[in-house]
């Protein structure tokens, strides 16, 4: 049987908010743990997006060359 269009959208509303739990929950790790889960460089955080976190392996291009790594990011809401 199909669904309605609404029940359509309230489980793509639902895997929605999923999705940016399990990505919150990452990015909590990676906050919590500090260093990248690629190079183990200490992870820096960008604080120029309001509302979320993003934490940063510094690039190897840096403007802090004894601070650059292998580039990674993560970005995740402040608050759900």
């Amino acid at each position: 049987m199909a669904l309605s269009p609404r029940q359509r959208k309230a489980q793509e509303r639902a895997a929605h908010r999923a999705m940016l739990e399990r990505v919150r929950n990452e990015g909590l790790e990676h906050q919590a743990r500090g260093t990248c889960p690629r190079c183990s460089r200490p992870l820096s955080h960008n604080n120029s997006l309001p509302g979320v976190i993003w934490l940063q392996c510094l690039p190897a291009n840096s403007i802090y060359p004894e601070r650059a790594g292998c580039g990674w990011q993560h970005l995740f809401e402040r608050v759900l």
